[in-house]
């Protein structure tokens, strides 16, 4: 069985000042590097990881980058299908205001299964999970079923990931989507892969 460990990247500027980022482009602050350098010695430390896959964005790419440097690894491999959630127009707001507007369109108390951000041009879950789980596949085909593999991506995908294989809440608290079960930047989650 491959070993998957997930983390979130590390904290950008948007993380700091709660704003939604999804699909848009934001760097590592000095926050963010020195996580970034903390999770690659946790895992020098405590795991056998072979391989690093991150998505593309850029605050992902820096972390693996950050991780991989740490672990003596020699290269990462990024992959486009461990973008973030695509959130439209409500990226950049702060997550107060989308979490007002999404409470008028999703379930009474918010959730990972019936999201659907295409009313504000994003994605909706299913397009999300099946990108992931394609991803995971194909993860597992090309590094082996006795690999140990990071993968860097982002909260809301994770989650929602997460949620799928039944190994986190589905229900998010009324607090609202973004608020309360929100994966921590630069934290390592272990999903298990069988087939």
């Amino acid at each position: 069985m491959t070993l998957i460990l997930m983390a979130r990247h590390s904290e950008t500027n948007w993380n700091a000042e709660r704003r939604v980022q999804g699909q848009s482009g934001a760097s590592l602050n000095a926050k963010g590097i020195s996580q970034a350098r903390e999770l690659g010695q946790l895992l020098r430390l405590n795991a056998n990881v072979s391989a690093i896959v991150v998505s593309t964005l850029a605050r992902a790419l820096e972390t693996g980058l950050i991780v991989a440097e740490a672990l003596k690894l020699p290269r990462i491999y990024s992959d486009p299908r461990l973008l973030e959630c695509s959130f439209g127009s409500l990226e950049g707001k702060p997550l107060t205001e989308v979490d007002e507007l999404c409470d008028r369109y999703f379930a009474d108390d918010g959730s990972y299964i019936t999201y659907d951000y295409s009313r504000w041009g994003g994605e909706a879950r299913q397009e999300v999970l099946a990108r992931l789980n394609q991803c995971l596949g194909d993860v597992e085909d090309f590094f082996g079923k006795s690999a140990s593999v990071i993968l860097i991506g982002h909260s809301h995908a994770f989650c929602t990931l997460l949620v799928a294989n039944s190994l986190a809440p589905e229900r998010i608290k009324r607090q609202g989507i973004f608020s309360s079960y929100i994966l921590k930047n630069a934290r390592l989650h272990q999903l298990p892969i069988r087939r």
